[in-house]
């Protein structure tokens, strides 16, 4: 006898999307961060994650469908149910700290 197990397959992505992009030291941006399920079996437990860079702080939440959190720097967020074609997104807003650019990246 044999047994065969057949995981489930679901597409999943995530994007990190800022407006303004271009700011002054002082300044405060916007920031969507996206987990969108692309195709595939629904998931239960999509998990979206990023860190700021030092210079960037979170002054407020806009939305917050994800359910994140911030520890430190980390943006983590609970787990997901998303069936295909859904998204949740997470708005931030951001206060710029001291001149530079600065890159942004998300794990789901």
């Amino acid at each position: 006898q044999v047994a065969l197990t057949i995981d489930p397959s679901a597409d999943l992505a995530a994007s990190l999307a800022v407006a303004p992009a271009s700011v002054v030291a002082g300044g405060s941006s916007q920031l969507t961060a996206t987990v969108q399920h692309l195709a595939g079996d629904p998931v239960a437990d999509a998990r979206l994650a990023f860190e700021l860079p030092a210079e960037v702080s979170v002054t407020a939440v806009a939305t917050n469908g994800l359910g994140c959190a911030l520890q430190g720097s980390v943006v983590s967020c609970a787990p997901t149910a998303l069936s295909a074609g859904a998204s949740q997104s997470v708005v931030l807003t951001l206060a710029a700290g001291a001149a530079g650019s600065r890159s942004l990246r998300a794990n789901v």
